[in-house]
């Protein structure tokens, strides 16, 4: 039996690791987490019945808010003496990973999400770029979440190709096909939704699903949108998720999102199916990210998806079949391919149902979680 350790920063992420307690227990293993506080991760280590320590992370670099959480991250390693430490996201990945060699721990092991670094210029991508590499330093194995962003990670010196592992297709937990699914159930919980957003059947529903900040290239989105009104008035765009103070948009922006008429702002929400089954295209616009959950998310929901030609994202959809891509940042390309979804509705449901196809396919969580289980048990 080994002590394992599962490490994220957010609450919010509590589905990159949803299930993998259960599974690891099931083998024998005692499981514990360590996240932010928050309802998502209360309620995941509740569920599957694991420990939960919590710790505050700050968004950006804060040295002494970051040593008096190395202090007591390193108080739980002593605390639990774990086997095996898996730490995902940035912050909390480099602190967990420090406490970890700092304590001995003997198997550390870091799942790269995304670079931040990639959208950041000057001292400030330097600093995140040698952190990047500090945290990946400090691990004994690296799972990288997706092909693209592995090809991408070493071609930039991140981490050498000998630590690194990418689970195949790609992913860090693939995906509850029973939680994104459209059910009869869920079909009738959709109306009510509808119902209350003010959405009928005219309406072409743009939908967006993650953070809202600069990073995630809502201001694309937004122009693309503006756009696209001017001659389509039955348009609404459906944004999900929540507003970050760190990395924000212009205030034009913010303005645009709380104020226009035609765009429905609903904040974090816990029951994100519902808002999928609302929708009649998926736009993840990003300027960077490390595999991009919402798009095989959607995909399930058989809602057809748009993304941006970039590590991470290129793993998470198939061109042309279940959804389309463009270049990262060109507004143009990316009002021609909602466009496309607009103005032929055969091809929406066309991708919509190759999606679910593909992603039973190739997202199943156990095989994500057999692969996982084979980095924490081949020895170093």
């Amino acid at each position: 039996m080994a002590k394992i350790i599962l490490g994220i920063s957010d609450s919010f992420c509590a589905n990159f690791i949803a299930g993998q307690p259960t599974y690891f227990k099931n083998l024998g293993n005692e499981v514990a987490v360590i996240s932010a506080p928050g309802a998502e991760i209360s309620l995941l280590t509740k569920t599957e019945n694991c420990k939960l320590y919590t710790v505050k992370y700050t968004k950006t670099v804060t040295p002494f808010k970051d040593i008096a959480t190395l202090r007591k991250l390193i108080n739980i390693l002593k605390l639990t003496k774990p086997d095996i430490v898996n730490a995902g996201n940035p912050k909390s990945g480099l602190l967990l990973m420090l406490a970890a060699y700092i304590v001995g721990t003997n198997m550390r092991i870091f799942t790269l999400h995304g670079l931040p670094s990639d959208s950041k210029k000057g001292m400030l991508k330097s600093l995140l770029t040698f952190l990047e590499k500090l945290t990946c330093k400090l691990a004994h194995k690296v799972i990288i979440v997706s092909p693209t962003l592995k090809d991408h990670a070493i071609k930039r010196n991140i981490v050498p190709i000998k630590k690194v592992t990418v689970l195949l297709p790609a992913s860090c937990n693939g995906l509850n096909l029973s939680s994104f699914n459209k059910s009869a159930l869920l079909a009738q919980e959709i109306v009510l939704l509808q119902k209350k957003h003010q959405i009928n059947s005219q309406h072409f529903v743009i939908g967006y699903a993650g953070r809202i900040n600069y990073d995630k290239g809502i201001t694309i989105l937004i122009d693309a949108f503006l756009t696209l009104c001017q001659t389509n008035a039955h348009l609404r765009l459906l944004m999900v998720g929540p507003y970050e103070t760190t990395n924000p948009l212009p205030q034009k922006y913010i303005d645009i999102i709380y104020n226009h008429p035609k765009i429905i702002f609903v904040g974090k929400v816990n029951n994100m199916p519902n808002y999928y089954g609302c929708m009649n295209v998926l736009v993840l616009p990003s300027f960077r990210e490390g595999f991009g959950y919402v798009l095989i998310e959607a995909a399930a929901m058989q809602i057809p998806v748009i993304a941006p030609n970039i590590p991470g994202c290129k793993d998470a959809l198939v061109p042309n079949y279940n959804g389309l891509i463009f270049e990262k940042g060109n507004t143009s390309q990316l009002i021609k391919n909602i466009s496309c979804y607009i103005n032929d509705p055969n091809l929406q449901t066309q991708h919509g149902n190759n999606g679910l196809a593909w992603v039973s396919k190739h997202f199943n969580q156990t095989k994500i979680w057999e692969q996982i289980n084979n980095v924490f048990t081949t020895p170093l």
